[in-house]
């Protein structure tokens, strides 16, 4: 900030309304090392913390005004007369030189990163397959159909968005800053410093760790397992279980590669979780027009026994709806040598492709072999 006060680089105003020019005095006369950053000696830097952003104001040993800059934050309202600015950003934008330079360094090949979008897209879209697929394991504690359509649709939207900005930020200035792009947040603490806030950010991301992780991972296959024996296997017994799996799958395995983790297994779980969900759409949404007989649900020999407890029809529609994806995924992986482009083209959509295909093969099967709707 001093440095732009001096040579007017970067926007900064070096002569307010009413001031007079200064002359750069020499180099050596006025700058010193202190704990390796460069400061201006001859100058007072004045920093306004507003409700909106922050303002740098420098001052010469007259007091006389000599440069000036203002930058706006993102504003945060946790509620009603509350206004929070995220540190992450604020640390990112201000050390990267501002949004622009954070963007730019996260894309520096803008023909690559809009092929990626795509695949970065069906990635986000399969971590957060498994949750709408088990979304009822929380949604049947809504107390109307209503409050569960707003919650999701307000709360899940606007904080990822926000999330995602936050880490696209953040990564993109780790490259002005450090020469590389981290994406890990702890390895970005750590690099600050500042023993204190690597500290406190580690019970952060610990607690974060845990909350998200017993909502989101361990619910779902808990009911699961306590569903296979209800009579043996409690909730809680479901939870453990699900905890075992979870550190004999070593997921800091998978997180420990950025481009394994994004575009081997997101996209590759993907493309199985997409074919489910159409198929799950299709019979609920269009053929069954939203009804469900209740009591044939836990009949064995009811409407949705099908085929020994089995739907061939949903079955084969799941197995085709893969298969066009699996060169990619062979590929991508190190299975095979390679693939046709139209292959991996297919693979980087992995979850709409599958999603479209068993959509549109299930609802073919039920017009070929029909079931009952109604009783």
């Amino acid at each position: 900030m001093l440095r732009e006060a001096r040579d007017g680089s970067r926007g900064l105003d070096r002569r307010a309304k009413g001031s007079r020019p200064i002359a750069d005095p020499p180099l050596q006369d006025t700058r010193r090392a202190v704990g390796g950053l460069w400061h201006a000696c001859p100058v007072i830097l004045a920093i306004d913390q507003g409700t909106t952003g922050t303002t740098c104001l420098v001052f010469d040993h007259e007091a006389e005004l000599v440069g000036r800059a203002y930058r706006e934050f993102t504003q945060h309202f946790p509620r009603p007369g509350w206004v929070e600015h995220d540190a992450a950003e604020i640390w990112a934008v201000t050390r990267a030189g501002g949004f622009g330079a954070a963007f730019a360094a996260s894309s520096p090949n803008k023909a690559v990163s809009w092929v990626g979008f795509g695949a970065g897209l069906t990635a986000m879209v399969g971590f957060w397959a498994t949750l709408s697929l088990n979304i009822p394991d929380f949604s049947r504690y809504a107390k109307s159909q209503r409050d569960q359509i707003i919650g999701q649709a307000i709360a899940l939207p606007t904080t990822m968005v926000f999330y995602s900005f936050v880490g696209i930020v953040v990564t993109g200035a780790t490259v002005v800053i450090f020469g590389e792009a981290i994406w890990d947040p702890v390895v970005v603490v750590g690099k600050i410093g500042s023993k204190w806030l690597s500290a406190l950010a580690l019970i952060v991301l610990a607690v974060a760790t845990l909350s998200t992780n017993i909502a989101a991972n361990v619910v779902s296959p808990a009911n699961d397992f306590s569903n296979l024996a209800p009579s043996r296997i409690s909730f809680r017994a479901g939870g453990m279980i699900t905890a075992f799996i979870g550190i004999f799958m070593m997921p800091w395995k998978l997180v420990a590669d950025p481009g394994g983790y994004i575009f081997t297994w997101l996209i590759g779980y993907g493309a199985l979780l997409g074919p489910i969900a159409g198929i799950m759409i299709a019979d609920y949404y269009v053929l069954r027009r939203k009804h469900l007989e209740l009591r044939h649900l836990y009949q064995a020999d009811g409407i949705y026994t099908y085929t020994a407890g089995f739907s061939l029809a949903a079955l084969g529609a799941f197995a085709l709806a893969v298969l066009p994806n699996l060169p990619g995924f062979l590929a991508q992986t190190g299975a095979i040598a390679g693939t046709h482009p139209l292959f991996t083209a297919l693979y980087q959509q992995a979850w709409f492709v599958g999603f479209g295909l068993a959509f549109t093969l299930y609802l073919g099967f039920r017009k070929i072999a029909p079931v009952a709707t109604h009783t």
